[in-house]
C-alpha cells in the first residue's frame, strides 16, 4: 500500500494539531508554515478532515482546528479515508474480459489485503504517533 501526499500531508496536519495547546484552536497558516506546504491546499484536506469529524473547526479572529475527538480515538484510517475514500480492495473492471478464475483470485487476495491494512491503520491512532502518548 502507498499513501498518498494528500493522505500523509493529512496525518502531519492532524498530528500537529493534537500537540497544539488544546484551549486555543491551531490556525490553518500555523500548520502549513510547520509543515512546509501551501496553506490554500492544506485548507482544503483540513476542510475535509473537518466535515468527517475528525477535526472541529472555529471561525473568527483566533478561529482555527482543533481535534474533532480524543486523539486516542482518531485513526490513521478515519484520516485516510476522509481524504482519499474508502479501502476496499476492489480491482478496477478497466474494460477487461474473460479470465473470471483471475479475476476472482486477484478480488480475494485484494480483499485480504484491503482488511488488514483497515485494520492497522484502525489500530493505530493520532496518540500513538505524537508527543502525547510519551506521556502515558
Amino acid at each position: 500500500m502507498r499513501l498518498t501526499r494528500a493522505s500523509a500531508i493529512a496525518v502531519f496536519a492532524v498530528t500537529h494539531v493534537a500537540e497544539c495547546e488544546p484551549q486555543r484552536p491551531c490556525q490553518g497558516r500555523v500548520i502549513a508554515g510547520a509543515l512546509g506546504v501551501s496553506p490554500d491546499s492544506l485548507l482544503k484536506l483540513l476542510q475535509q478532515l473537518a466535515r468527517a469529524g475528525v477535526l472541529s473547526s472555529t471561525r473568527g479572529r483566533s478561529g482555527g482546528f482543533s481535534l474533532g475527538r480524543p486523539a486516542e480515538e482518531i485513526s490513521l484510517l478515519a484520516i485516510v479515508e476522509a481524504i482519499d475514500g474508502p479501502i476496499d480492495g476492489r480491482v478496477p473492471q478497466a474494460g477487461l474480459r474473460g479470465m473470471a478464475r483471475t479475476r476472482k483470485g486477484i478480488e480475494k487476495a485484494m480483499g485480504e489485503s484491503a482488511r488488514s491494512v483497515r485494520n492497522l491503520l484502525e489500530r493505530t491512532t493520532i496518540r500513538d504517533l505524537s508527543h502525547l502518548s510519551e506521556s502515558k
